[in-house]
């Protein structure tokens, strides 16, 4: 058997924590704040998910998820439905009742009891789509980089760009949108098996555009990939591309800009991210973090063939002194692996 050293892969989460590698500073004398991240898909069915924690001021990164005495989902057309737990402070609801509507220019909120009683509830967020498909294009370009032995180096990489649409349902107004990047490949491993393995591309490719400030842009950069050992046995890039509303806009741009702050000087100030929950009962317990809103998603996949990234040497076959290598042992162990090839995956 190949033996090599412990790789670790990023999971991809059902109800992702957007949230989680972000400094959110609690204000002096508060002991901890709640931090709930929900988003309404209008897909087919709709479906609410919604992720809810505790954090601690005595360690920024120190987070719980927890329970609530009651999730429930309202529109403004004066439906309700409650969503159910799935695990502890994961809460997920495909939308099937014909009796709550999901369709554009309806509103949606939150209402949420916690454990000890309080109510918090989130503001009504509007439900608008985009038109067209979110088309995705590469090319291979150089870019240059800092390698610890060699210094300033020029290297390869696949620039991956998503197309731009204008057209909203919205009226009066052009789209908006933001972007999230996923990663899947093939991969052989040590039994044989032949897994799809499934990558979320990390927060700091969340991209977001708005047509209504800048207007005739064909496309916008997303991600740059450089060529890997991944890419070897069939490799898609993967976009999901959300409509959003002009509150829940200015949110994800505020987010884009706490997460790419690089320390220059002349870069905004860091400030508190925004929300739009708020305790509506008395003696609120804490502070609120995170955003509730509504939207579509349309999904695009680029493929990557082992050709265009230069035939590299498949993962699991590179020797190297630990091993072995996961997930070469078992590529099953993946959380986000399957032996099923995807229904999209048709390139071969």
């Amino acid at each position: 058997m190949r033996i090599g050293t412990w790789f670790w892969f990023v999971p991809l989460l059902a109800i992702s924590a957007c949230l989680d590698p972000l400094d959110l500073k609690l204000d002096a004398g508060v002991a901890q704040g709640i931090s709930i991240d929900a988003k309404l898909v209008a897909s087919s069915p709709p479906q609410l998910r919604m992720l809810a924690e505790r954090l601690f001021n005595y360690d920024l990164n120190s987070r719980q998820r927890i329970s609530m005495q009651s999730v429930w989902l309202e529109n403004s057309e004066g439906d309700h439905i409650e969503i159910p737990q799935r695990g502890t402070g994961i809460y997920f609801l495909e939308i099937e009742d014909p009796n709550f509507a999901v369709s554009d220019g309806i509103q949606f909120r939150l209402v949420i009891t916690t454990i000890n009683g309080s109510v918090i509830e989130s503001d009504f967020e509007p439900l608008w789509s985009l038109s067209g498909e979110s088309n995705l294009e590469k090319s291979l370009v150089e870019v240059e980089r800092i390698d610890p032995s060699l210094g300033l180096v020029r290297t390869q990489v696949f620039q991956i760009d998503g197309r731009v649409t204008q057209a909203s349902s919205e009226p009066n107004a052009n789209a908006r949108m933001r972007w999230d990047m996923q990663e899947t490949f093939r991969l052989k491993d040590d039994l044989d098996q032949v897994c799809y393995l499934t990558n979320n591309r990390g927060i700091t490719n969340v991209r977001v555009f708005d047509t209504n400030v800048v207007t005739g842009v064909g496309t916008v950069p997303l991600l740059s990939l450089s060529l890997s050992p991944f890419m070897a046995e069939g490799y898609y890039a993967v976009a999901m591309r959300e409509s959003l509303s002009s509150t829940a806009l200015k949110y994800w741009q505020n987010l884009e800009t706490v997460v790419e702050r690089s320390g220059g000087q002349f870069e905004p100030t860091a400030g508190r991210l925004s929300t739009n929950y708020t305790y509506v009962s008395e003696d609120p317990p804490g502070e609120i973090f995170g955003f509730f809103y509504a939207t579509t998603q349309d999904t695009s996949h680029l493929y990557i063939s082992p050709d265009e990234a230069g035939n590299p040497t498949p993962f699991c076959l590179i020797p190297v002194p630990m091993g072995p290598a996961f997930p070469c042992g078992d590529c099953l162990e993946h959380q986000n692996s399957t032996l099923t090839k995807p229904t999209w995956w048709v390139a071969d």
